[in-house]
């Protein structure tokens, strides 16, 4: 039946159709595209399981994609990461299953992040992002819930030997490229960096405008650009380390409103508004709670902010 849907739909001439009628279209094959993997994923998990890719001579499932449904080899390891939604995150896959809150890509996406968070609290941690999806949150604004939960949820050292042991840098890219840095310096890290940013961050006369927040990101990356172009980095495969994709500082997102995170909070950046500012709070101190973890235990009092137009 879903085939012969579909199958109607491929066959309409959509030149003919109004404007109205389209939009409802392609809204209801992306929705349905959603559901689809929602319901894919625990069917190609039963099918692995049983080691069904054996009654066709095939070793393994992804060789079984490969070679019976004739996908890529791409599109098979896609397949085994939607599997995956099933297993272990399944959070994630409901949110799918709702159809208009998280696409495929996304949550494949957000699967790679969680997949750093503790088990014990990776799952209402998924909670928060689906949460904070319904109410609006783009890409960005979930890659940085997520930072936050993963640096505040990271094991503590074990046998404390080493006093800079839990020393970490978290950076996370969108799929547009922005990107959300967060980290625990050592105090000798932290001189260097606060020097540097210091050095480079000197506003540019009377008229500039911009925040100390956005100067300290602006003197990051000229440090950045400054070191690429040095030679001092060691070289791969015989070439200079260069980036891949020229980012302009005018690309950058609007500046935070309000709260700026200094008391180590949770920072949301709601561009959607004030329902994705409340629903990403109510979901960051109910994932606290899960598993009896006190509030204070993993998260610092959530501090909010909405980017400026």
């Amino acid at each position: 039946m879903l085939k012969s849907s579909v199958g109607y739909l491929a066959d309409v001439d959509a030149t003919e159709l109004p404007v109205a009628a389209l939009t409802e279209c392609v809204r209801g094959l992306v929705q349905a595209d959603s559901v689809g993997i929602a319901a894919l994923a625990p069917l190609l998990a039963a099918l692995d399981a049983n080691d069904a890719h054996l009654a066709d001579g095939q070793r393994t499932l992804r060789a079984w994609l490969v070679n019976v449904l004739r996908v890529t080899r791409g599109q098979a390891a896609e397949y085994k990461a939607v599997q995956s939604l099933a297993r272990d995150h399944e959070p994630l896959r409901a949110g799918l299953r709702e159809g208009d809150v998280i696409s495929k890509s996304v949550a494949l996406q957000l699967a790679k992040w969680t997949r750093l968070i503790p088990d014990e609290f990776r799952a209402e941690a998924e909670q928060i992002l689906i949460a904070a999806a319904r109410a609006g949150a783009d890409l960005r604004a979930l890659a940085q819930i997520c930072a936050e939960i993963r640096s505040r949820t990271a094991p503590p050292d074990p046998d404390n030997n080493d006093p800079d042991l839990d020393r970490a840098l978290f950076l996370d890219t969108t799929l547009d490229g922005a990107g959300v840095l967060r980290g625990d310096l050592t105090p000798e890290c932290a001189a260097m960096v606060r020097a540097v940013l210091d050095a480079l961050s000197a506003p540019a006369g009377g008229g500039d405008l911009r925040t100390r927040a956005q100067r300290y990101h602006d003197a990051l990356a000229e440090a950045m650009k400054r070191l690429l172009a040095s030679g001092l980095l060691p070289q791969r495969a015989g070439q200079p380390v260069k980036t891949s994709d020229a980012v302009k500082l005018s690309s950058c997102p609007p500046r935070l409103a309000g709260g700026g995170g200094e008391g180590g909070g949770l920072v949301v950046f709601a561009a959607g508004g004030q329902a994705v500012v409340q629903a990403a709070e109510e979901a960051a101190e109910q994932v606290a709670l899960g598993g009896g973890v006190p509030v204070a235990g993993v998260f610092a009092p959530v501090v909010v902010g909405a980017c400026a137009g």
